[in-house]
């Protein structure tokens, strides 16, 4: 029986009820049959590893398609955002939104709504984009109902997957000390023995 690794472990723990991590992954596909060794390495393409909490850690691989496909949407959905603001002035913000919405949605359908499943009764979710997910912000990316995937959970980056206990750990707040009132600032230059704020 195959036992998971400290550090896979470490960061199932971490996460909490109603928590996901998806790690978004460029890989390339190696074929073992091919006499060549050219031969061997297949096409890039997108992956997504799903951790849900729990002390067994269970990894969930999705596949997500060609690379050339993810990055030529990624590209489309950058390219209208950057336009959005242009198209705006000229013919309205409703006819804006529903222009840009087209190429969000698509990458919407090929990066995310294939993690439905793996990501059921999730309320955060914890992502670390890679390749050109990198550079989109996959908050605003809408399902087929116009539901923008922020909306429906509460999205945090990660550079890593492997950040996420540091991250989700709750930060201490140092205990206050006594309060301290600065009032009547003297203004003008100093002088010497002259306090900058008289009590």
């Amino acid at each position: 029986r195959r036992k998971s690794s400290p550090l896979l472990t470490r960061v199932a723990r971490a996460l909490r009820r109603g928590d996901a991590l998806v790690e978004y992954l460029v890989y390339r596909r190696y074929h073992l049959a091919a006499k060549r060794f050219r031969q061997r390495w297949g096409e890039e393409r997108f992956a997504a590893f799903v951790l849900r909490p729990g002390r067994k850690a269970r990894v969930r691989l999705v596949d997500l398609g060609d690379r050339a496909r993810v990055d030529r949407l990624a590209r489309g959905h950058l390219d209208h955002l950057r336009r959005s603001t242009a198209v705006a002035r000229s013919r309205g913000v409703d006819f804006a939104l529903k222009w840009s919405e087209g190429p969000a949605r698509a990458l919407h359908e090929q990066v995310v709504a294939p993690l439905a499943p793996a990501l059921r009764g999730a309320r955060r979710v914890w992502v670390s984009p890679d390749g050109a997910l990198g550079l989109v912000p996959l908050h605003v990316l809408p399902d087929a109902k116009g539901r923008r995937w922020g909306e429906r959970v509460q999205l945090s980056l990660l550079d890593s997957g492997r950040d996420l206990p540091r991250m989700a750990r709750p930060r201490r707040t140092p205990r206050p000390g006594p309060p301290v009132a600065l009032v009547a600032p003297a203004y003008g230059p100093a002088r010497r023995g002259r306090a900058p704020f008289r009590a």
